[in-house]
């Protein structure tokens, strides 16, 4: 068999075994897919004990621009939320905040996996999948910070100042840090970009996501490190529910005198 010959067999079954993989994929509602929720949940809680040395630097990093991102927090709070008026309470940027909550982001998913499945593109499906179960994760793990924290909204409660944080005393009254709409927000689209990796799919995704940044700090639902914090965060969270996936296909290459080269692919549920 010619050296062409011989790469043009690897990547046919490659590209047949990987389909059947993905032919396998668990339904939206399945008792398995269901189950991984909670897993996963505990899995995102407990990830940074698997971080390698490049993961703690860019953590550390991140970290440095939460700390710098808390300095400017009044700032940005009279130059937007005390000019802005009652622009991000009405119309087009009130709207954008449905992005953050669901009322918007789970239709727009849905869909996105109906075209997967009509279409037979099980990319797709897999897709909204992970940025479904990104944008549910965040917002359930991000109450646990809230609560802790406590910190009073800047735009509802006059007394309140970047600096202050009542923590778990504070009655369960402020749940400002950090932005839950901005959290799943930006999970969601973390987890389509890292699904896709195309220029475009990245564009509208984040900047989806940035118009809910904008609308709850102009709401003056939350301080600027509120949104940072939860973008982070939510980045973070979204690539990691998709490479969590991706370990879950398994491509197992095998050679036999009298068959040649062959690839086996499962999908662990």
């Amino acid at each position: 068999m010619s050296r062409y010959g011989y790469f043009f067999r690897v990547f046919a079954c490659w590209v047949l075994t990987t389909s059947a993989a993905f032919s396998q994929l668990p339904k939206p509602f399945s008792k398995s897919h269901i189950l991984s929720y909670p897993q996963d949940s505990w899995g995102l809680i407990k990830s940074p004990v698997d971080w390698n040395g490049r993961s703690w630097l860019v953590a550390s990093a991140t970290s440095a621009g939460i700390l710098v991102s808390f300095k400017i927090d009044q700032l940005v709070f009279e130059r937007v939320l005390r000019n802005s008026g009652n622009a991000f309470h009405t119309g087009l940027w009130s709207g954008s905040r449905h992005w953050g909550d669901g009322l918007y982001t789970f239709p727009a998913l849905g869909l996105l996996y109906l075209n997967g499945m009509l279409r037979d593109r099980p990319q797709d499906q897999l897709a909204a999948m992970n940025a479904t179960k990104a944008f549910v994760l965040t917002r359930a793990l991000v109450q646990l910070p809230k609560y802790l924290f406590q910190r009073p909204e800047p735009g509802w409660h006059p007394d309140a100042e970047p600096g202050r944080f009542d923590g778990p005393g504070g009655g369960g009254r402020h749940h400002s840090f950090p932005s839950g709409h901005v959290i799943s927000a930006f999970a969601a689209a973390s987890a389509l970009d890292a699904s896709y990796n195309r220029w475009w799919v990245s564009t509208l995704a984040y900047s989806t996501a940035a118009t809910v940044a904008v609308q709850r700090i102009g709401s003056g639902s939350h301080w600027f490190s509120d949104v940072f914090t939860g973008a982070m965060l939510g980045y973070f969270a979204g690539r990691w529910i998709v490479k969590k996936g991706k370990t879950n296909l398994t491509l197992l290459p095998s050679y036999q005198a009298d068959a040649g080269l062959s690839l086996s692919a499962g999908w662990r549920f």
